[in-house]
């Protein structure tokens, strides 16, 4: 299941909420495998979708990760290039994906946007970042220890209201709806 986003992320029907009740209740689910950095499955997140395909409302937990998400490790959205995109979570960073036309990776949270290594191919890095301090501060912690290592990087940040590259995505969806009518 390595190398790239078809094979990486999957759409199960049926996902149940509980491992440990059976006959539980279930919820459409996208399931993203996380590998580290020798492309090592480690974990599996599962985002909870309602029917339409939009994050599950009404879940004590819309997002789980079963296993180890050692330092450093992704879920690669695109192979690994000389210019790539890495960002937090699954969503925002395809969305950033698509807004900047950049191959990316989503290195899942915060904490570990700010400890990721690239691969030795990658020459040029843009950040898509999250506003907030925890956010803000991995993009430059991660940018700065970037630049040192030798490879050019910018960060990038949705500018306000939104939060993340997801949210300007949707809301840019959401105009193009109402003109459309």
């Amino acid at each position: 299941m390595a190398g790239d986003a078809v094979s990486n992320l999957r759409l199960h029907p049926a996902a149940p909420l509980s491992v440990y009740r059976s006959g539980g209740r279930s919820r459409p689910a996208l399931i993203a495998r996380i590998s580290d950095a020798d492309d090592r499955l480690t974990a599996v997140e599962l985002t909870y979708l309602e029917t339409n395909g939009l994050l599950a409302a009404g879940l004590r937990l819309a997002r789980k990760t079963v296993g180890q998400v050692p330092p450093g490790a992704a879920v690669r959205l695109s192979p690994a290039a000389e210019n790539m995109l890495v960002g937090e979570g699954v969503v925002t960073t395809l969305s950033a994906m698509d807004r900047f036309g950049l191959p990316g990776w989503a290195l899942m949270a915060a904490n570990n946007l700010a400890v990721w290594s690239p691969p030795a191919c990658v020459r040029r890095v843009l950040i898509a970042a999250d506003r907030g301090e925890a956010g803000e501060a991995a993009a430059s912690r991660l940018r700065r220890r970037l630049v040192r290592d030798g490879l050019d990087v910018e960060a990038s940040w949705p500018d306000p209201p939104f939060g993340d590259w997801n949210e300007v995505a949707v809301a840019a969806t959401s105009q193009k709806g109402e003109r459309g009518r």
